[in-house]
């Protein structure tokens, strides 16, 4: 019984967001748990949600600051087969990951590394 919680307990991921150099194994961190999500972003957070007038015409995205008790998690639910990932670097320490597809959304995070990796900024646009 002993060796079963030694190994449980060694399989804990004890990383931090500021273990990672590379973006894409830090986005894999990052999914791998709510608490993972809520530490490594900011909070306040600056992010768009997709609005429509009366008319259903799609207005201009405003992004306003939300706390992280205003904000679902996880915000980067798991993804299914049907979305694609993309990874654009504006530069070495300022990555945007999207997420397209699934319901007929589009999440795009953007990601800076100062020093360590955070949430920064995040748009939740419909398709």
């Amino acid at each position: 019984l002993l060796s079963v919680c030694n190994l449980a307990i060694a399989q804990i991921d004890t990383r931090t967001a500021c273990d990672f150099s590379d973006i894409k194994d830090f986005v894999e961190w990052f999914k791998g748990s709510k608490a993972n999500q809520k530490s490594a972003t900011n909070d306040p957070l600056e992010a768009g949600f997709d609005q429509y007038d009366d008319k259903g015409k799609k207005l201009a995205m405003e992004y306003e600051l939300h706390s992280h008790d205003e904000l679902g998690w996880p915000i980067l639910p798991y993804l299914g087969n049907d979305f694609r990932e993309t990874f654009i670097e504006h530069d070495k320490d300022t990555v945007e990951y999207n997420s397209a597809g699934g319901m007929g959304y589009n999440h795009t995070y953007l990601f800076k590394r100062e020093p360590c990796w955070k949430l920064v900024k995040f748009t939740h646009d419909r398709l």
